[in-house]
């Protein structure tokens, strides 16, 4: 899948980088492996653009669709400070460890999908019993579409999300998904801000380069703020006092500014708090089947004694 192949594109990146193979060289490798269909496709623009000595990160930011603005912007930061090698390195970790959380997601979900839908059944099956399987049919459709439709929705709002505006913040604020949407999203702004430190970006750019990577409009907005007061020689700590960070990262950048390390502070905190974001993510998961379950067991319940009391003329 996509996803597969940008994981493979960043590890041999990062492989040959380390190897001390020229950015050049290397991507003509990874390219002629790649093939011209799909992210190959997309290979071959960063090759040529390479070849005519142009940034990777400028390549990568004029195709959207299959770079977010957080690998851009990480690409960037490493560029300029010569460590791409590191960049690649961390993305292919990154692009496995989405793997990891997509296969748990589609595993832990594919229980309570399949009871909520054959829920129905249950709940259906006097029709068929009583020699009416085109109403059962209907039964049927009458429960699922609306849950389909209910899916596409979700789909749909998530995608909006990303552009900001009433999507955003609906989904931010939904309880549990939309904390951990806005953990992983500043997990990049902490990573894109260390980065950018580590590189010698100035205060003020740092601020808005890193509010950009989070991929939600609804937070650039107050991330970036701070830039205005840093502009106005204010320090890491003072600027960042009212911005919507995590305590730890809050922290990370006034105790690093005050020790000279923020780019190495900021990155232990991203790594922390993403550990603990794996962990919620991996418990949330595990209630999935629980909660289905009991969804189960009340369909069942409902029908039992609908049946029941029809037999012995309850209402």
């Amino acid at each position: 899948g996509a996803m597969g192949a940008r994981a493979a594109f960043f590890d041999g990146l990062a492989t040959m980088l380390e190897a001390g193979i020229p950015i050049r060289t290397a991507l003509d490798h990874i390219a002629a492996r790649s093939g011209g269909g799909g992210f190959g496709r997309i290979v071959l623009h960063l090759r040529d653009a390479a070849q005519g000595g142009r940034p990777l990160a400028d390549a990568m930011e004029e195709r959207p669709a299959e770079f977010r603005r957080f690998e851009v912007e990480l690409v960037r930061a490493a560029e300029t400070s010569g460590t791409l090698e590191r960049a690649a390195r961390a993305l292919a970790a990154n692009e496995e460890a989405a793997e990891r959380i997509r296969r748990k997601l589609l595993a832990g979900l594919a229980y309570p999908a399949a009871v909520v839908h054959f829920a129905a059944v249950p709940l259906n099956i006097g029709l068929l019993v009583g020699g009416r399987p085109l109403s059962f049919l209907i039964g049927l459709l009458a429960w699922w579409i609306p849950l389909w439709i209910l899916c596409g929705a979700g789909w749909l709002l998530l995608r909006k999300a990303r552009s900001g505006g009433p999507a955003a913040r609906v989904v931010l604020g939904i309880p549990l998904l939309g904390g951990m949407l806005r953990d992983a999203a500043l997990v990049r702004w902490a990573r894109v801000f260390a980065a950018l430190e580590d590189a010698g970006v100035g205060p003020e750019p740092c601020a808005l380069r890193a509010a950009g990577a989070t991929g939600f409009a609804s937070l650039e907005e107050p991330l970036a703020a701070p830039a205005a007061r840093l502009r106005a020689g204010a320090s890491r700590a003072d600027a960042f006092a009212g911005a919507p960070l995590p305590g730890e990262f809050y922290r990370a950048l006034a105790q690093g500014e005050v020790a000279g390390s923020i780019a190495p502070s900021l990155a232990r905190a991203a790594d922390a708090h993403e550990l603990r974001l794996t962990t919620r993510i991996d418990a949330s998961l595990a209630l999935a089947p629980v909660v289905a379950t009991i969804l189960a067991g009340a369909v069942v319940l409902y029908v039992a004694m609908s049946v029941v009391g029809g037999y012995y003329g309850i209402k």
